[in-house]
């Protein structure tokens, strides 16, 4: 298989993500609380400090590794996975689900599905998606920004936690003891 069908896989990965969210957003509960709108100021900033700052560095465009099939298969097989897992993530919050750090009208505190083994299961599928991306690209400015990537996803969810341990006191601090943040077993 050409590189360019790992590409394509991919990019249709990241299609399919995008369409979902999209069309589901508009199936969810009333919101009644909303934390600051922090989250896509602070990710467009890292985007354009990424684009930008990766122009400046011609060390950040060079290939790490030359593009081979098996690297176009692994990369299109983790950018897979996590789609899988986002998706599967973000059927079972259903309603509950907001792109923000909301509280939802009649808010379910989920463990069942991907949270029975990480307790923020979408950030996890978009890492994987975000790591394969990397590996595709094979550029030390993509490996940049899958760290930049992680680093927003770890403030969102530090956030997430505050706003589910004042609305589930017992039940999340039972939940964090029991279910790892992003990887299963590990952190």
């Amino acid at each position: 298989m050409p590189q360019d069908a790992f590409d394509g896989v991919i990019a249709l990965c990241w299609f399919i993500f995008i369409v979902v969210w999209a069309v589901s957003a508009f199936y969810v509960k009333r919101t009644v609380e909303r934390s600051l709108g922090w989250g896509r100021l602070l990710t467009l900033g890292l985007v354009i400090a990424v684009i930008v700052g990766s122009r400046g560095f011609p060390g950040l465009q060079q290939r790490l590794w030359p593009r081979t099939v098996a690297v176009g298969a692994l990369a299109a097989l983790l950018t897979t996975a996590g789609l899988a897992v986002a998706l599967w993530a973000r059927a079972t919050l259903g309603t509950n689900w907001s792109g923000m750090i909301t509280f939802k009208e009649g808010h379910e505190l989920i463990q069942r599905g991907p949270y029975a083994h990480v307790r923020h299961p979408i950030y996890s599928g978009l890492l994987l998606m975000g790591l394969g991306t990397a590996i595709a690209s094979a550029r030390a400015r993509s490996f940049l920004a899958f760290g930049l990537w992680l680093a927003v996803l770890a403030i969102k969810a530090h956030y997430e936690e505050q706003l589910m341990i004042r609305h589930f006191p017992d039940a999340y601090a039972t939940y964090r003891q029991r279910v790892r943040a992003l990887i299963p077993g590990i952190w």
